[in-house]
């Protein structure tokens, strides 16, 4: 199956497999986004869907003729279809509900390597004071599975924390100098791994959090991202992509997990990104 997309990208090597950032448009003014991932196993291609709006969704009957792609799904009890084409970097297609046409745009992410220059950063706690447990952390692989269970429990941390200082858009923070997500830039760095070190090593005003598991760190991001970020104040969203990950320092370890944490422990979180 894999020559067949030799016949509509020169023979490329790299062919359709990879990652693409999709919208998907249930509602006219308000799209969906996620990552369509198309992979090749053993010569056969599977694809998935994933976003913090649908989850994973995982594409049934996947076929992938030439420049032609169709796969089926449930979703809420319906039965759905995705069906497109592949031009270049870019796929235009369609979902398929009954006799409803849903509107399904994608483009590839890059894989270029993707550093990020943090040198200039003047972080509260050093990097010989950091925690033994943040030395070894596998930051790609959370990343990779932060999922709409993230978002929820990002939510519950940011909505019985956060909110005190930064507030939301119908409720000002406490403190004037924390960032307002929704409208202000980050004051260092907005990636998901540059808000890690924020939080985990404090910048300006705010201090280390140090009782905060790695999980708790990424779940919070996300929901900022998600929530605050991505439709209010789109130019500060970083898009990851299979190159950003790549630049992550590597780790095999996911740090404490909640339920190591000491029981009463105070749980101090003042975010200042």
């Amino acid at each position: 199956m894999a020559g067949l997309v030799c016949s509509f990208f020169g023979c490329s090597t790299d062919g359709i497999e990879g990652s693409y950032d999709y919208e998907l448009y249930f509602e006219e003014d308000d799209p969906s986004n996620g990552t369509l991932k198309i992979e090749n196993v053993n010569g056969n291609y599977k694809g998935s869907l994933i976003s913090f709006q649908l989850g994973k969704i995982e594409l049934e009957g996947l076929n992938i003729i030439d420049n032609e792609l169709s796969g089926s799904f449930k979703k809420w009890g319906m039965d759905m279809q995705l069906q497109g084409t592949f031009n270049g970097d870019k796929f235009e297609g369609r979902i398929l509900i009954d006799d409803e046409e849903v509107p399904f745009y994608a483009t590839r992410q890059t894989t270029e390597y993707e550093e990020i220059d943090r040198s200039g950063i003047k972080y509260i706690l050093p990097d010989n004071d950091l925690q033994e447990t943040e030395l070894n952390i596998d930051h790609a692989g959370i990343i990779e599975e932060l999922d709409e269970d993230a978002l929820d429990r990002g939510a519950r941390i940011y909505n019985s924390n956060c909110i005190n200082c930064h507030g939301n858009e119908d409720i000002e923070g406490s403190i004037p100098l924390s960032v307002k997500f929704w409208e202000q830039p980050f004051k260092a760095g907005g990636d998901p791994f540059s808000m890690y070190q924020t939080i985990t090593r404090g910048f300006g005003a705010m201090p280390p959090q140090l009782t905060m598991t790695p999980q708790e760190k990424y779940d919070v991001i996300t929901y900022i991202r998600e929530e605050f970020v991505r439709p209010s104040n789109k130019d500060q969203y970083y898009k990851l992509s299979p190159g950003y990950v790549a630049s992550l320092p590597e780790g095999t370890s996911r740090g404490l997990s909640q339920d190591r944490i000491i029981p009463g422990q105070i749980r101090i979180m003042v975010i200042s990104l």
